[in-house]
């Protein structure tokens, strides 16, 4: 199994928070829109969470240049 059936069961914890969120609000999300949230939220965050990596491990500077 090349993926992690932990993360898998987080991404469906985190469509199901922002359905149940979002219609507490009184918004009603189509299936396409909670994609696209869940889509743009991952891609940042990774994009954050690669750039920090990169800028602890030591090689980039915080405006992501190499040192």
């Amino acid at each position: 199994m090349k993926f992690s059936s932990t993360q898998l069961a987080n991404i469906g914890m985190f469509a199901g928070l922002i359905v149940a969120v979002s219609s507490h609000f009184g918004f009603v999300l189509e299936q396409e829109e909670t994609m696209f949230i869940i889509g743009a939220v991952f891609a940042t965050v990774s994009g954050v969470y690669n750039w920090y990596q990169r800028w602890n491990k030591g090689d980039l500077t915080l405006g992501g240049f190499r040192k």
